[in-house]
């Protein structure tokens, strides 16, 4: 229990140093902005005619903690509107690497079908609204499953260090900060988020969106012959 207690302080301080040390060691120039995008740089003279600058340290790291802050606050949103399917999401990934593992061939192979069906939906001018709201559908699937995932591995360190009778906010919070310090590390970050969306995708559709029900066309077929 204590040993656990332990990895479990230290996980937290390894997660915030990754954010910290992203944002203060990783500045390479244009390599630092096109990972970052238009955030990475701030004008400099009027709001007419400034020119670009990179960020400050200190900048960077309060861009780091306020998109840490912003993850956390969605994935709240998200528990609290679907408690009970992000549980059931959570408790399928529960069965170790090999549960993570199903979930991620899952997600993977269904975003290769995906993009073979936007594809298909493209070459038809009635059918271009497809590819738009099929990429919505994925993107809530993997934003929920993530939530899931971090969720259960944020209950499952504090389940082993015998903490896991606080509050769920804790699980998910430990688990958000855990997955957003790993996304953090410049080019292995890029990784790291691909292969948390393919889960959490494949943990959506495995649970059918945590509902526990099977993909089937049963319903149809008693509706039909009734």
């Amino acid at each position: 229990m204590r040993t656990w207690r332990v990895v479990v302080v230290g996980v937290v301080i390894l997660s915030l140093g990754l954010i910290v040390a992203s944002a203060l060691l990783f500045d390479w120039g244009p390599l630092w902005r096109a990972w970052r995008g238009p955030l990475a740089v701030r004008s400099v003279g009027s709001w007419m005619g400034g020119i670009d600058a990179p960020q400050g340290p200190l900048q960077r790291v309060g861009l780091q903690l306020s998109g840490l802050v912003s993850q956390f606050l969605v994935a709240l949103l998200i528990a609290y509107a679907a408690p009970r399917h992000v549980r059931r999401m959570a408790d399928s990934l529960s069965g170790g690497s090999r549960a993570i593992a199903r979930s991620f061939a899952i997600g993977l192979l269904f975003t290769v079908a995906l993009a073979a069906i936007i594809l298909l939906a493209s070459l038809s001018v009635h059918m271009f609204p497809v590819p738009i709201l099929l990429s919505v559908i994925v993107f809530l699937a993997a934003l929920v499953g993530v939530v899931a995932l971090a969720y259960q591995m944020g209950r499952l360190l504090l389940t082993r260090a015998a903490w896991a009778h606080e509050s769920p906010l804790a699980s998910l919070g430990l688990g958000t900060l855990i997955l957003y310090g790993l996304t953090q590390v410049p080019f292995f970050g890029l990784l790291v988020l691909l292969a948390l969306s393919l889960t959490g995708v494949g943990a959506a559709l495995s649970t059918r969106f945590g509902s526990r029900e099977r993909w089937s066309l049963a319903p149809l077929v008693e509706e039909t012959s009734a």
